[in-house]
Parts: C-alpha cells; sequence; structure tokens
C-alpha cells in the first residue's frame, strides 16, 4: 500500500476513535444551541462570501478588458467547487474545471484561463498565508496562550509545514519561467511560455493601476476573515468559550490541514485539525466537534450540495435551450 494511503487510514481511525470515545449526547445537546437567528446569520456571511469571490473572478478579468457578468462567475465557481468536492485536495480537480468552463462557455483560450487561474490563486494564497502568520504570532504573543501555541505549533514546526508549500509554489514559477525560455514552438513547452507570458502580462495590467490591486487584496481579507467570522459567530451560537484569534486559528489550521490530497474535500483531515486545536486550548471535545460539524456543513457539504443542485439546474437548462435552439441559436 502506498504511503498515502496508509496516511489516510490512519488518518480515519484516529477520526473514528475520536468519533468512539466523544459523547455524542453532548455533542447534540450543544448543537440545539444554535438558534435560529444565528443559522440566518451563518448563512448570510457564507452567501456573501460566494458573491465576493465571484466579484473577485469578475474584476480581475475586468482588469484584463475580458468582459464577464457576476453571474457567470458564480456559475463558473458553482462548477468548480463541485468537482473540488470529489476530488482530493489542493483543489486542482476544480480548478482544472474553472479552466475548462471559461474554454467552452466564454471561448478563452487556454492560456488566458491559466493566467487568470494563477493570477486569482496567487492574490488570494499570498493573503491566506499572511493572515496565518499573524494570527499565530499575535497568539504566540498572547500571556495566555502563549505556551499552549508554541507547543501546538512551534516556529520550526510551522515552517517545516508551510515550507513544501512555499517550495512548490517557487518550483512551479521557475517551472514556467525556464520553459518560457525554450526555443521550441511545439506541445507543452509553447503552451507554458505563452501562459507565463500572459502572466507576466496580466499581472503587470493590475500593478498599473495600485488602487485596484489594493482592492484585490482587500477583497481576499475580506474572503478569509469571513471564514473565521462563521467559525466565530459558530462557536458564540453554540455557546462555547472561545475567543475569536482562537476560532481563526482553529479555522486556518484546518484549511491549511484540508490542502493536503488525501481524501476528496480535505474530508477527514480538515475536521482532525480543527478539533486538535480547539481541544488544545481547553474547548471540550463534544463543543470543539459540534462547533467543527457546524463550521464544515456551513463552509463545505451545504456549498458542496447547492453546487451539486446548481450544475443539474445548468445541465437541464442546457438540454431544453438546446432543444429549443437546436442550431445554437439564442444560446
Amino acid at each position: 500500500m502506498k504511503r498515502n494511503h496508509w496516511i489516510s487510514v490512519l488518518g480515519l481511525v484516529l477520526l473514528l476513535l475520536l468519533l468512539w470515545r466523544t459523547d455524542l449526547h453532548q455533542v447534540g445537546q450543544s448543537l440545539r444551541e444554535l438558534s435560529l437567528t444565528t443559522l440566518v446569520v451563518l448563512l448570510s456571511l457564507q452567501a456573501a462570501n460566494r458573491m465576493l469571490v465571484a466579484y473577485q473572478w469578475q474584476h480581475l478579468a475586468g482588469i484584463n478588458h475580458r468582459r464577464v457578468t457576476l453571474m457567470q462567475m458564480v456559475r463558473m465557481n458553482l462548477v468548480g467547487t463541485f468537482f473540488e468536492g470529489v476530488t482530493p485536495s489542493v483543489k486542482f480537480g476544480g480548478e482544472a474545471v474553472k479552466v475548462w468552463w471559461f474554454k467552452e462557455h466564454l471561448g478563452w483560450s487556454g492560456t488566458e484561463a491559466t493566467s487568470l487561474l494563477i493570477l486569482q490563486k496567487s492574490i488570494s494564497g499570498l493573503v491566506f498565508g499572511a493572515m496565518c502568520a499573524v494570527t499565530l504570532i499575535s497568539l504566540m504573543l498572547h500571556p495566555l496562550q502563549g505556551r499552549l501555541i508554541s507547543s501546538l505549533f512551534p516556529i520550526d514546526a510551522h515552517f517545516g509545514t508551510t515550507l513544501p508549500w512555499v517550495v512548490l509554489l517557487l518550483t512551479v514559477v521557475l517551472l514556467f519561467w525556464g520553459i518560457s525560455k525554450l526555443k521550441t514552438t511545439r506541445g507543452i513547452g509553447q503552451w507554458v511560455r505563452q501562459t507565463w507570458q500572459r502572466f507576466i502580462s496580466d499581472t503587470a495590467a493590475l500593478l498599473q493601476h495600485p488602487a485596484k490591486g489594493m482592492q484585490q487584496l482587500v477583497l481576499s481579507l475580506i474572503i478569509w476573515g469571513n471564514y473565521a467570522l462563521q467559525a466565530w459567530v459558530a462557536a458564540k451560537g453554540l455557546g462555547i468559550p472561545a475567543g475569536f484569534l482562537t476560532v481563526a486559528a482553529a479555522t486556518y489550521m484546518a484549511y491549511m490541514a484540508g490542502m493536503i490530497p488525501l481524501f476528496p474535500g480535505g474530508a477527514g483531515t480538515f475536521e482532525g485539525a480543527m478539533i486538535l486545536v480547539l481541544t488544545g486550548y481547553g474547548i471540550a471535545v463534544h463543543q470543539a466537534l459540534a462547533l467543527t460539524l457546524v463550521v464544515r456543513t456551513l463552509t463545505f457539504w451545504l456549498v458542496f450540495g447547492v453546487s451539486a443542485l446548481a450544475m443539474l439546474f445548468f445541465w437541464l437548462a442546457d438540454r431544453c435551450r438546446a432543444v429549443t435552439h437546436p442550431t445554437g441559436i439564442g444560446r
């Protein structure tokens, strides 16, 4: 059995062991603490985040002289989210589908779509990394929590976790740069060179408008901050005595763990990491599990379900349109 498979089995066993040792009756009692008002607030925050992500894509495309509508970007993200949920994490499946969607539905070239994808992920990843660092540093400096966060996430271990991702990003950039310098005019070398050149051009276009570039950073900051806010609101609704920074640290560490490509959607690793951090701060296991279930349902399962229904609706709409306009007129 491959090493990743052994890790997957071990993670699943540990998660099942945790569930077995947890008083599910207490978990149910914690979940019943969640009021209808809190649920409405959480759903509103999640809906706002989905629209902000779509707007960010629309805004980036507009900077590079490509007109797209907000609803087109909503649809593209729904399709991508569905495939992110059925493929192992790191989102490669979902991102590849987004590139395909741009080509299939908007007539973009693969170079244009890939360049926009890399640009959006670069901005989002930069902000996410900065927020993780700021959250951890703030917790380490907290007089009551510094010892705990240092023991849970020592500096060496933290850099050991993030270093592979930094190396991977630099490797991808250097690979694109190296292949772009090749003299070959065929195959993947040509595509990578064209994509790299397009990415440099798109980035330069964004940097020529500092205000628009700052708007992109602020958008990413609001989007990622919204995830921590949702978790904190859920914690308050469940009656869990946890501060915003504690919940934010648990949320961001869970997302980092969920990027490990073991199960589709980061299942298991996300939940395990979030429960580990929360219980490390003295939160009862049943409360940590209840909060994790709420956050995971809100940010993954609900979005995944809506995406699946939306894909079905779009497919039926396209079929009806094809029957009504068999020659493609009116599409």
